[in-house]
């Protein structure tokens, strides 16, 4: 189901893309996110990483209730685990957590 190239192209470019177009921030909006991913081609099955990684985190539980409404975020934080180590990913899911 997850392709681990995949989830490494949105761990290692996608907030380089958005500081590109939308300049330097920690975080930035749900439709600077999804604009960037669909545009510049990333796969969309992995949208829900890409707002873990780059929104507030109160934001992220609020767009993940709304558009993955039946997205387990701790089964998906397991599988991107499993696929890929990085620390990066560790500290959202953390912060998302905490």
């Amino acid at each position: 189901m997850f392709n681990k190239f995949a989830i490494k192209r949105y761990v290692k470019k996608l907030r380089p893309l958005l500081e590109k177009e939308y300049g330097q921030r920690s975080t930035y909006s749900a439709s600077q996110i999804r604009t960037t991913v669909f545009k510049k081609n990333f796969n969309a099955k992995y949208l829900p990483l890409a707002y873990i990684m780059c929104l507030k985190k109160e934001e992220t539980q609020l767009v993940l209730s709304v558009e993955f409404p039946d997205l387990c975020v701790s089964a998906f934080k397991e599988t991107i685990n499993n696929l890929v180590d990085s620390a990066e990913i560790t500290q959202c899911f953390n912060t998302l957590s905490s």
